[in-house]
Order: C-alpha cells, then sequence, then structure tokens
C-alpha cells in the first residue's frame, strides 16, 4: 500500500521494482524470480493477479498461524472481526464523508489492508486500499466504500466458518 507518488520518485530514484502489502510467499517469489539465477525459475508466474487472487486464502491463514499460535492467530482474527464490523456497520456515504474529514475511515482502510491481507483476506485488503486511495484523492467515496462493505460482508462470512469462531461470536452484524 503505497501512495503513487511516492512510488514515482523511488523509481525515479532507481528502484527497479515494488511490492505492495500484504503479499503472499508465492507473489513474492513471482516477484523476485527475474533477479535469481535461472536454475530457480519455477517461482514465476507463481501469483494471480491482484484481480484474480482469491477473496480467502485458506493457506495465508495456516500460515499465521504456525507463524503466531493459535492463541495469538485468534486474538488477529478477533481484532480483525472487530475492523470489518467497524466498516460494514459505518452507515452511508455521508457518514463516510463525515469521517473523511477527520481522517477516520482513511486510518480504518489503512489499518484493513495489512490486517486483512496478513491473515488471507485479499479482496478486503484490495478494497481497503482503493477506499485509502480515493480518500487520499479526495475522490468519490460511494463505489470504494460499497465494494469494501460487500468484501467485509463476505469476510465475515468465511470467518464465521474458521475454527473458534462461531456464529454466536457474530451476532450483531449487519449485512
Amino acid at each position: 500500500n503505497v501512495i503513487e507518488s511516492d512510488l514515482r520518485q523511488c523509481t525515479q530514484a532507481g528502484m527497479n521494482d515494488h511490492l505492495g502489502k500484504p503479499f503472499t510467499w508465492a507473489q513474492l517469489l513471482a516477484k523476485i524470480a527475474p533477479y535469481l539465477p535461472e536454475n530457480t525459475s519455477e517461482a514465476r508466474g507463481a501469483a494471480p493477479a491482484p484481480d484474480e487472487a482469491p477473496s480467502f486464502d485458506p493457506q495465508a491463514y495456516r500460515q499465521m498461524t504456525d507463524l503466531l499460535g493459535d492463541e495469538r492467530a485468534q486474538a488477529w482474527v478477533e481484532k480483525l472481526k472487530e475492523q470489518l464490523d467497524s466498516i460494514v456497520g459505518h452507515g452511508d456515504v455521508a457518514e463516510a464523508k463525515a469521517a473523511q474529514a477527520t481522517g477516520d475511515m482513511a486510518r480504518r482502510a489503512h489499518a484493513l489492508v495489512s490486517q486483512a491481507g496478513s491473515i488471507g483476506f485479499s479482496a478486503v485488503s484490495r478494497e481497503a486500499g482503493e477506499l485509502e486511495q480515493a480518500w487520499l484523492a479526495k475522490a468519490d467515496l460511494k463505489k470504494p466504500l460499497g465494494r469494501l462493505k460487500a468484501a467485509c460482508r463476505k469476510a465475515l462470512d468465511q470467518l464465521a466458518r474458521l475454527p473458534g469462531f462461531s456464529k454466536h461470536d457474530r451476532e450483531g452484524v449487519s449485512t
């Protein structure tokens, strides 16, 4: 997640590529493959394009659980649930514009980019990044907010299927 003007400045200064966070191991391997010796060519083409990425990557979730352990991963998931609930229950575009004035919407969207992507919810991460960019550009928030809310609802449904996250945990979530 980077501002386009920052990316342009870095490219002009000599940076030869960029991989925005969050990313999967497959995306990282695909990005660095051109710079590796030829015997590592199996990494080429390993990552799907962002628009082709699934909305939830169970492998990323398992990697997070393996890395943090069950208890800490569950806390991470609970934090994500709070963030998703916050976006879904946020209200309409007028309310979002009020949050725009204080920067609250951009902060919440920015937090979701990494939080959701790290756990494997790439669609939420992508749409949160789009909303943040729209906010920074002072553009109309209606479409990116609608897409983010839809991705958040879908993620909440997917969260309900994860071990330790029952339907009871989702009481009061608006859909």
